[in-house]
């Protein structure tokens, strides 16, 4: 009569190590290509946001953007993303009224008192870009109103200022409504326009992308 062999037949041995080996190689071929897709997908939301080589991160309420001034790094807010704001029409090389001036000059940014908050959300914008927030240009910045106010007794103290008052070394940006979304100048003073007081922020939004390179036309 004949033996039985001793251990187990092949079927009962379980799988071979060159089948585990192929089925860890799957394993890390499938988790290789869900990373990459992973990071291919970033990269596109990225590219997306990119403007003329600046990157934009999208928050709850603000997008914002990095610069870096010497070896120090700024996060800049912005209301609107570059693309959002390509239909304000912007009078060519306005920017290098603000651009020629220096500590010793001065930059009144002035309105309406009868404006709603979202203008003067505005001028704040663009006052931290002109004065010394993030030191991008370093210019006295002052707020201003283009009149008294006859309700409000706490912005007595704000000087009154209109384009009269812009000289040499004086700029004078003056946020108000008009016909359209714009930015153009009277000699020292620059004029911001939008329709309503969102579009202010608009046009704001757009007229800081000129002051910093972002947006060239």
């Amino acid at each position: 009569m004949k033996k039985k062999a001793l251990g187990k037949s092949k079927e009962e041995q379980g799988p071979s190590s060159q089948t585990l080996w192929v089925c860890i190689t799957l394993v890390v071929i499938v988790l290789i290509c869900f990373l990459g897709y992973i990071y291919y997908v970033k990269e596109i939301k990225a590219k997306m946001h990119r403007y003329n080589g600046f990157d934009f991160y999208k928050g709850d309420l603000v997008w914002t953007t990095e610069i870096q001034i010497g070896e120090q790094p700024y996060t800049i807010p912005f209301y609107y993303h570059p693309k959002e704001v390509e239909d304000v029409l912007v009078e060519a090389n306005v920017e290098k009224k603000v651009q020629r001036l220096n500590a010793s000059d001065r930059l009144f940014i002035t309105l309406d008192p009868d404006l709603e908050s979202r203008a003067v959300v505005a001028a704040v914008e663009l006052s931290r870009i002109t004065g010394s927030r993030y030191r991008i240009y370093n210019v006295p910045t002052h707020g201003a109103l283009i009149r008294p106010s006859s309700t409000s007794k706490a912005d007595a103290v704000n000087p009154i200022i209109t384009c009269a008052n812009a000289n040499n070394q004086t700029v004078v940006v003056w946020l108000k409504l008009g016909d359209a979304n714009v930015v153009h100048s009277k000699d020292n003073c620059i004029l911001l326009e939008g329709q309503s007081s969102e579009d202010l922020i608009r046009v704001t939004d757009r007229f800081v992308y000129r002051l910093m390179g972002i947006m060239s036309n």
